[in-house]
C-alpha cells in the first residue's frame, strides 16, 4: 500500500508540475511618459523685412552714413535735396493766404448786399451771385489748406527714415544720384529679433503622425535648434504657423517657429537643425518590443491572465520610443505581457510566470 501511495504521489506531482507550463519572463504595461521629437533642417528668416524705397522723386543729397549696422524704427537713412520741396510749400502758403483774401473779399460783399437787400435796393440775383462766390471762395481756400499740408508732407519726405527696427542692409544708391519715388531701392532694412526658422514637413509623415499618435497642440510643443557649428542656440522657441495646404510641387506643408534673438547670433538665410519636443511628455502605454509578434492579420501579443493562462490579444501600435512600443488599443495597464519564452507558450495553456 505504501508503494501505491508513493507512487501515487510521485503521479500527482507530476501532473502538477505539468500544470504549472513552462517557464516565461513576463512585463507589466505600464505608463509611460513619452517625449515625441523629430528633427529637421530648417532655414531662418527675418521676421520682417523692409525694401527702403523713396516716397518723392529727387537728388540723393545724403547716403546711409553706415551700412550693416542695427537701426531703430524711425532713424534717417537718406536725405533727398529739400529745397524744391521747401519752395513748393512755400508757393502753397501763398496760395493759401491768396485764397483766404479772397473768401474775406467775398463776406465782405456778400454782408454788403445782405444790407442793401434787406432796404430793397439790391437784388435777389445780385445776393444770389455774392453767396455763390463766397461759396467758391470757401472751397478755393480748403483746396489751397489741402495744397499746403501736402507739399509740408512731400518735404517730410525728403528725410527717408526707417520703417522699422533691425538691421540696415548695403545702400544700393548713393548721395548724387537721382531717385524716383516707389521706384529706387535705397537699402533694406531686416528685423533680427524675433527671427522665424521655417521647415518643410512631408505630408506624409504628417499624416502618419496624426493617425497614430495625434498631433499635439503648439503651445504644447517646444523647438531647440542646433547651429551650424553644432552648439545649441541657448533659446527655445514656440511654434506659431502650419502652412493650410500642401504645397502641391514639394507634398510638403510649411511649419514655422519664432526664437528670440536678442544677442542676434541667428542670422537671416542661415540653416540649422530644429527638434521639436513636447513641453510636458503624455503618459502612454508601453510595452517591450520584444514581446511585439506579427502574423498575416497584424500585431499581437501573448497576454497572461490571473490564473496564468495564455491568451492572444490583438493591438494596435504607434511610435517606437528606444526599446519599446506605444501601444493605441488593446491593452490596460498593468496586464502582464510574455517578453521571453514566447516559443513556448501555447494559447489556452498555464506558464509559469517570473516578473521581469
Amino acid at each position: 500500500m505504501k508503494k501505491i501511495g508513493l507512487y501515487l504521489c510521485l503521479l500527482l506531482g507530476c501532473v502538477a508540475a505539468r500544470a504549472e507550463g513552462p517557464a516565461v519572463i513576463v512585463d507589466r504595461v505600464t505608463l509611460e511618459p513619452v517625449e515625441y521629437s523629430q528633427s529637421i533642417v530648417g532655414r531662418v528668416v527675418a521676421a520682417r523685412r523692409a525694401d527702403v524705397m523713396p516716397r518723392v522723386s529727387g537728388m540723393l543729397e545724403q547716403g546711409l552714413d553706415k551700412e550693416g549696422v542695427m537701426v531703430n524704427k524711425g532713424d534717417l537713412l537718406f536725405r533727398i535735396d529739400p529745397e524744391p520741396f521747401e519752395i513748393r510749400v512755400a508757393q502753397a502758403n501763398a496760395g493759401l493766404l491768396n485764397a483766404r483774401a479772397v473768401l474775406k473779399q467775398a463776406d465782405a460783399e456778400l454782408a454788403r448786399l445782405q444790407t442793401l437787400r434787406r432796404s430793397g435796393n439790391a437784388s435777389q440775383s445780385d445776393l444770389d451771385t455774392a453767396e455763390a462766390n463766397r461759396d467758391v471762395a470757401r472751397a478755393q481756400v480748403a483746396a489751397a489748406d489741402a495744397q499746403l499740408k501736402e507739399a509740408r508732407l512731400n518735404l517730410s519726405y525728403t528725410e527717408v527714415r526707417s520703417p522699422l527696427s533691425g538691421r540696415a542692409g548695403k545702400a544700393e544708391v548713393t548721395e548724387g544720384n537721382l531717385v524716383s519715388a516707389n521706384t529706387t531701392l535705397l537699402t533694406t532694412v531686416v528685423q533680427t529679433h524675433p527671427v522665424y526658422v521655417e521647415m518643410s514637413v512631408s505630408s506624409a509623415d504628417l499624416l502618419k503622425r496624426q493617425r497614430e499618435d495625434g498631433l499635439p497642440q503648439a503651445d504644447d510643443v517646444y523647438a531647440e535648434l542646433t547651429l551650424s557649428t553644432g552648439e545649441t542656440f541657448s533659446e527655445q522657441g514656440k511654434f506659431n504657423y502650419l502652412s493650410p495646404e500642401v504645397n502641391r510641387q514639394t507634398d510638403t506643408l510649411l511649419i514655422r517657429a519664432e526664437f528670440a534673438n536678442d544677442n542676434n547670433q541667428l542670422i537671416p538665410g542661415e540653416f540649422v537643425r530644429v527638434r521639436a519636443g513636447q513641453v510636458e511628455p503624455e503618459k502612454t502605454l508601453m510595452v517591450k518590443q520584444k514581446a511585439v509578434q506579427r502574423d498575416k492579420d497584424g500585431y499581437f501579443v501573448l497576454v497572461v491572465d490571473d490564473d496564468n493562462i495564455v491568451s492572444r490579444r490583438r493591438v494596435e501600435l504607434g511610435s517606437q520610443n528606444d526599446s519599446l512600443w506605444v501601444v493605441t488599443s488593446g491593452l490596460s495597464e498593468g496586464e502582464r505581457i510574455i517578453t521571453e519564452g514566447l516559443q513556448k507558450a501555447q494559447i489556452g495553456s498555464p506558464v509559469s510566470v517570473r516578473e521581469d
